[in-house]
């Protein structure tokens, strides 16, 4: 299955001045572009239960339920036996000899 991907609506296109209005992007990559708004750039809201509102937003493919197929592969990969949760294999040469 595809990326889950992200139409904003022209009407709300001037809440989201850095995301494109009326194309699909993925639905991840406005997440990130809302979230650096609400940070640091204008104009700022209180979001209300989702970041990317459905009622500013239409959604296709992809996990309706907000995870991603990379988020699924992540948590796998670092809660593997063996391997501290997010942690990642740490080598210098000093352990080699």
């Amino acid at each position: 299955m595809g990326a889950r991907e992200a139409y904003l609506k022209r009407e709300y296109a001037w809440w989201y001045p850095a995301i494109p209005a009326e194309e699909w992007i993925v639905a991840h990559t406005a997440r990130h572009l809302v979230e650096f708004q609400l940070k640091y750039g204008e104009p700022r809201w209180e979001c209300a239960s989702r970041l990317l509102d459905p009622e500013h937003f239409r959604f296709r493919g992809g996990d309706p339920g907000g995870k991603s197929s990379a988020t699924e592969r992540r948590r796998e990969i670092h809660s593997r036996p063996g391997r501290p949760s997010g942690g990642r294999a740490v080598t210098s040469d000093q352990d080699k000899s």
